[in-house]
C-alpha cells in the first residue's frame, strides 16, 4: 500500500510542477507557440510577350503561431510603371495563416514596357517578399 501511496504522490507532484510550469500558464499550452514564417513559392523567370498572361504564387505558413491578417502588394523598381503588373486574385488579403497553411495569388502581366516588380505579402506577426520578376515586352 505504501509503495502505490509513493507511485500516486510523485504523479500528482508531477502533474502540479507542469501545471506551475511556464509551459502551462493560465492553464494553455504553450509549447506550440512558434513563429509564423512565410514564403512565397512559383515561377519567378520572366514574362514575356505581347500577350497578357498570368502565374498563381503560393504564399505558405512554415512556422508555427498565426500571421495575422496578411495584405499583398506588387512594388516596382524606381521610375518604372506601374501598370504593367496587377494582382489579378487574392486569396490571401484579408486572411490569417495558421502554421503549414497556405494561400494563393495571381499576377498577370499586362504587357507594356519592361517592368520589374517585387510581391510583398505582410502580416501582423510575418512577412515575406519575392524575388523581383521582369516583365519583357517583345515586340
Amino acid at each position: 500500500m505504501s509503495r502505490r501511496v509513493g507511485v500516486v504522490g510523485a504523479v500528482v507532484i508531477a502533474v502540479l510542477a507542469f501545471a506551475a510550469s511556464p509551459a502551462f500558464a493560465g492553464g494553455r499550452c504553450h509549447y506550440h507557440h512558434q513563429k509564423p514564417s512565410l514564403s512565397i513559392s512559383g515561377d519567378f523567370s520572366f514574362f514575356c510577350c505581347t500577350h497578357p498572361n498570368a502565374r498563381t504564387y503560393v504564399v505558405s505558413n512554415d512556422g508555427g503561431g498565426k500571421t495575422g491578417k496578411l495584405t499583398a502588394a506588387l512594388s516596382f523598381d524606381a521610375g518604372a510603371p506601374g501598370q504593367a503588373f496587377a494582382i489579378t486574385k487574392d486569396g490571401c488579403s484579408g486572411k490569417s495563416l495558421r502554421g503549414g497553411r497556405s494561400c494563393s495569388i495571381e499576377i498577370t502581366w499586362l504587357v507594356g514596357p519592361d517592368t520589374l516588380a517585387t510581391l510583398t505579402v505582410k502580416g501582423k506577426n510575418a512577412s515575406v517578399s519575392s524575388p523581383e520578376f521582369l516583365g519583357v515586352a517583345v515586340p
